[in-house]
């Protein structure tokens, strides 16, 4: 399974409490019981996670007006997915 074809969400009827700075943010998932930090790009990205559905492609576009997949935003946009998931944050489908 491709990052491309796989979808991430913000699990239904999980509730993360935010407290954001101009850059950052922490971020309390009720579930786990766990305070977060967030860089601004993951910041970002746990919003649009947390707002719908959303794919690779999609999650790219927000740091390109270029969708062209680069490699190197690709990877790090998925390690921070897989480290979204790890901590269940977010889940993924296909």
């Amino acid at each position: 399974m491709t990052g491309t074809t796989k979808r991430w969400q913000v699990p239904p009827g999980s509730q993360l409490l935010w407290e954001r700075w101009e850059h950052e943010a922490v971020v309390y998932h009720l579930l786990s019981g766990e305070t977060h930090y967030l860089n601004e790009t993951a910041t970002i990205l746990l919003d649009r996670l947390q707002n719908g559905e959303q794919t690779l492609t999609s999650l790219m576009e927000v740091f390109s007006d270029n969708p062209d997949p680069c490699k190197t935003l690709a990877g790090q946009i998925l390690q921070m997915l897989d480290e979204f998931e790890r901590l269940g944050l977010v889940e993924a489908k296909e």
